[in-house]
C-alpha cells in the first residue's frame, strides 16, 4: 500500500471555472502492472483547463481535476513498466493531454497500430475528464500526485528544466506535431495566427525547424515585439491594416490557427496561402468556426484540415527536439495553492505567454505560496523610451516605459499606463497593477451588463408603449438611447440646459418611469450581476429641482420662485464590485437633470441639489412600483394592465435563466464586441416577440400599428445564427 493520497483541486460545476474549485480528495483509477505513480512538481495551465471546467465543449463528469501539463518523480511504476518503458522509481517524467488509447489496451484499433493514438476513435482517454475501459474516472495535475498508463508517461531529458517541460506537454506538441508533418523546414513559410500559448510555441518551433520566413499574425501589434523575440521575420496585426489579406496574399505554404474565436476570418486567412498551401486548425473554440466559400479552397487547390495535441512516438521527438534545440518557453510561474487565481487570469487573458503550476507541498493539505514570477504578466516585455516622468513605483524621473493592462478599458482620464525606471520597479509594482486591470476588467463587464438592461427596457416599452427604438450608441461611460416620440404628451422634456443627450428629448415618458425601469429588469440585473461578483442595489435619490427647471415646469415666473422647493425620488441601480467602487446605472434619466448614463456613484451625484442622502429601497421586485400606487383609483385600470404585462415579461426572463442553468451571463455577455452586439440584438427581438403577444391579446393591435412583429420562431431562428448551433 502507497503512503500518499490523492488531493487536489476540484470543480463540481461550471461555477469552478469562475475561480471556484476546492482542494480535496479523490480516488485514482485502480493501479496496473503498467501504471506509474507520479508526485507532482509542475503542471501547466491549458485552455482547456477551462473549457472543461464550465463544461464548454460539451458536459463534464464532475467532479474534475484538470491538468494535462504534468511534470513530477515516478514514485510507484507497474510490474511492466521498466522493462516496457525504461521507466523506475525517482525518474522525472511528464504527462500530457491523452492518457490511454483504445489500442493500449485491448490491441485492436488500426490508428493506434498506425501510431495515431491520439485520433484513437475507440476508447481515447483524457488525463483528466476521461473514463478508462474499467469505467474509472481520470484526474489531472492540479493535484498533488496523478496515476497514469506508462504508455503515456514520458522521460523528460536532463536539457529542460521541469517548469519548461510542463507546457510542452500539450501546448508544445499541439504546435509541433502539425509542423512536423506537414514539412515545416527549409524553403517553406510558415504563418502562425494567434500569439498566445499556443502560438508562442508555434514561432519557437517553426524557427527552429529551419522554415524560410515565420510570420505572426495577431489582431493588435502590441506583441509584436515579443513575436519578432521568438523568432518571427514578420508580423501582421489584423485589426489594425484593413488591407492584410490582399497585400500579403499568396505569402505562405504553411498557416498553423491556434485561436478558439467563433469569429476569426477564416477566409481571408486562406487568401495568404501560396496554391496547394494547408491551413491547419488546431485552436477549439467552443462555438462553430465561421463558414466560408467554397471558392477560397478551389480558387488556388489549398487544404483545409486541423489537428489534435500529439501521438506518443511525437512527444517523444519533441522533447529531444527541444532539448537539441534549447527551446525554451515563455512561461509565468505560480504556486498550485494560486490554482483558482491563475484559471481567472488565465481566462482574462492574462498569462502571457504559459502558466506553469509549481507544486512544493510535503502534506495533503494546499500547496503553500512559493515563487511567483510575474513574467510577461500584463505588461510588455520591452523597455520604451518615453518622455520623462516619475517612476510608478519609486518615484525617480524616468525616460522608460512599460505600458501594462492588457485588453483593459480605458475609462476617461485613466490611460492605463505606468512608466517604470527598471525591471525591479516594475514588479514591485505588479500588485497594485494587477488590481487596476482587473477593476477595469469588472466595468468593461458593467457596461456589456447596463447595455443588456437597457435594451431590455427599450424593448418592453416598445411593445407595451408604442416607442421606436432606433439603436444604443455607447460613447465612453455615456449610453445614448436613441427613440422616437412617445404616444404620452403629458410629461415635461429634458431642457436642453441640463442634458448632454440631446436625441433624448423626453425623459419623463410615463407615470413612474425610473420606478419602472428600476422594477422591471430586478430578476435579470440581479443575476447578471451576481453571476459576475457584483453586489446590487435599488437606490432612491431625493432630488430638488434647479430653478429654471421648476420655471419651465410652471410656466409662471414670479418672486415666489425663490423659495419653492420641487423634489422628487429618483430610483436606479447601484452595482458594487469586489474592489468597492460604487456604479450608477441609470436606466431612464429623469428630468431633474438625471440622464441615462453608466458612471461613478460620486460623478452621478457630482453638481446636483439632493435632499439628504441615497436610500436603498429594499425588496425590490417586477412590479414594486405598481404594487405602492395600486390604490390611487384613477391609475388602477391601467396599473392592472401594467401588472400582467410585468409577470408575462418576468416568465420570459426566468424561462431564460433556467434554460441557462443559471448562467444567463455565459449566454449573453460572452465573446467578442461584435459577438456581444448580436447577442444583444437577439434578446432585444425575443423580449419584443415574447411581449407582441400579452399586448395582442389586451389591446389588440392598438399601439402595434408601426412595430414589425417577430414571431418566436423568427426570434429562435435569429439566435440559433449567432450561436452556431443545432
Amino acid at each position: 500500500m502507497n503512503e500518499y493520497k490523492f488531493t487536489g483541486w476540484l470543480g463540481h460545476n461550471p461555477e469552478s471555472a469562475k475561480g471556484n474549485m476546492t482542494w480535496e480528495e479523490f480516488q485514482p483509477k485502480p493501479f496496473s502492472d503498467n501504471d506509474v505513480d507520479i508526485k507532482i512538481s509542475h503542471c501547466g495551465i491549458c485552455g482547456s483547463d477551462i473549457h472543461t471546467l464550465r463544461s464548454g465543449w460539451e458536459k463534464s463528469l464532475y467532479p474534475v481535476c484538470v491538468g494535462h501539463e504534468i511534470i513530477g518523480t515516478a514514485v510507484r511504476v507497474g510490474k511492466n513498466v521498466t522493462e516496457k518503458r525504461g521507466i523506475k522509481i525517482g525518474d522525472r517524467v511528464g504527462v500530457g493531454a491523452q492518457n490511454d488509447s483504445y489500442g493500449n489496451t485491448k490491441g485492436d484499433c488500426p490508428e493506434c497500430a498506425d501510431g495515431f493514438q491520439n485520433y484513437c476513435p475507440k476508447g481515447n482517454v483524457g488525463t483528466y475528464n476521461g473514463k478508462y475501459s474499467d469505467g474509472s474516472k481520470s484526474y489531472g495535475g492540479y493535484a498533488t500526485y496523478h496515476r497514469a498508463p506508462a504508455s503515456f508517461v514520458f522521460k523528460i531529458p536532463d536539457a529542460i528544466d521541469s517548469a519548461d517541460a510542463a507546457p510542452m506537454m500539450c501546448g508544445g506538441v499541439t504546435v509541433y506535431s502539425p509542423l512536423r508533418r506537414n514539412g515545416c523546414g527549409p524553403g517553406v513559410n510558415v504563418g502562425i495566427v494567434g500569439v498566445g500559448g499556443l502560438g508562442h510555441f508555434g514561432l519557437l518551433f517553426a524557427k527552429a525547424l529551419g522554415a524560410t520566413k515565420v510570420v505572426a499574425i495577431s489582431r493588435s501589434s502590441t506583441k509584436k515585439a515579443d513575436a519578432t523575440a521568438m523568432g518571427a521575420d514578420a508580423f501582421i496585426a489584423t485589426g489594425e491594416d484593413k488591407n492584410w489579406s490582399r497585400v500579403h496574399s499568396r505569402s505562405l505554404d504553411l498557416i498553423i490557427c491556434t485561436v478558439s474565436s467563433p469569429d476569426m476570418p477564416v477566409e481571408k486567412y486562406l487568401h495568404l496561402l501560396r496554391t496547394g498551401g494547408k491551413f491547419v486548425q488546431v485552436g477549439a473554440p467552443e462555438d462553430r468556426l465561421p463558414p466560408i466559400s467554397a471558392f477560397a479552397l478551389i480558387g488556388k487547390g489549398c487544404f483545409l484540415t486541423g489537428s489534435s495535441i500529439g501521438s506518443p512516438a511525437e512527444i517523444e521527438e519533441m522533447l529531444e527536439f527541444a532539448a537539441k534545440k534549447g527551446i525554451k518557453p515563455w512561461i509565468e510561474k505560480r504556486s498550485l495553492k494560486d490554482a483558482n487565481k491563475a484559471i481567472v487570469d488565465m481566462e482574462d487573458g492574462k498569462a502571457r505567454y504559459r502558466d506553469a503550476g509549481t507544486n512544493t507541498t510535503k502534506s495533503n493539505t494546499p500547496p503553500p505560496t512559493t515563487h511567483l514570477l510575474p513574467y510577461h504578466h500584463l505588461f510588455r516585455s520591452t523597455l520604451e523610451k518615453v518622455n520623462m516622468a516619475p517612476c510608478a513605483s519609486c518615484g525617480e524621473e524616468t525616460n522608460k516605459s512599460w505600458v501594462g493592462c492588457i485588453e483593459a478599458l480605458k475609462y476617461k482620464d485613466e490611460e492605463g499606463e505606468a512608466v517604470y525606471c527598471n525591471t525591479k520597479c516594475q514588479l514591485a509594482h505588479h500588485p497594485y497593477h494587477q488590481q487596476l486591470c482587473y477593476a477595469r476588467e469588472q466595468r468593461k463587464t458593467l457596461l456589456r451588463i447596463a447595455t443588456v438592461l437597457k435594451s431590455t427596457i427599450v424593448a418592453y416599452l416598445e411593445c407595451a408603449f408604442d416607442r421606436e427604438y432606433r439603436s444604443i450608441v455607447v460613447t465612453g461611460d455615456i449610453m445614448d438611447i436613441l427613440e422616437g416620440p412617445p404616444i404620452f404628451d403629458r410629461h415635461v422634456p429634458f431642457p436642453s440646459d441640463l442634458t448632454k443627450n440631446m436625441e433624448h428629448k423626453m425623459a419623463a415618458l410615463m407615470l413612474m418611469q425610473c420606478d419602472l425601469s428600476t422594477a422591471l429588469i430586478s430578476t435579470l440585473a440581479k443575476q447578471l450581476l451576481k453571476d459576475h461578483c457584483f453586489t446590487a442595489q435599488v437606490v432612491a435619490i431625493e432630488v430638488l429641482a434647479q430653478p429654471n427647471l421648476i420655471t419651465r415646469v410652471f410656466r409662471e415666473p414670479g418672486p415666489w420662485l425663490e423659495t419653492l422647493t420641487v423634489s422628487a425620488n429618483h430610483t436606479v441601480l447601484m452595482a458594487t464590485t469586489k474592489f468597492g467602487e460604487q456604479w450608477v446605472v441609470d436606466l431612464s434619466g429623469c428630468q431633474y437633470g438625471f440622464q441615462d448614463v453608466l458612471v461613478p456613484l460620486p460623478k452621478y451625484l457630482e453638481g446636483k441639489r439632493l435632499d439628504g442622502t441615497p436610500q436603498p429601497y429594499e425588496h425590490y421586485h417586477e412590479k414594486y412600483d405598481i404594487d405602492h400606487a395600486v390604490n390611487v383609483p384613477s391609475s388602477y385600470g391601467r396599473l392592472a394592465l401594467e401588472r400582467n404585462a410585468r409577470l408575462h415579461f418576468l416568465e420570459l426572463i426566468k424561462t431564460k435563466i433556467q434554460k441557462a442553468g443559471g448562467n444567463i451571463s455565459q449566454n449573453l455577455l460572452s465573446g467578442s464586441n461584435k459577438r456581444f452586439e448580436e447577442k444583444v440584438a437577439c434578446f432585444h427581438q425575443e423580449v419584443k416577440a415574447h411581449m407582441t403577444k400579452y399586448v395582442e391579446e389586451t389591446y389588440g393591435n392598438k399601439g402595434l400599428k408601426d412595430l414589425k412583429k417577430l414571431s418566436e420562431a423568427e426570434v429562435r431562428a435569429q439566435w440559433k445564427k449567432v450561436l452556431a448551433v443545432e
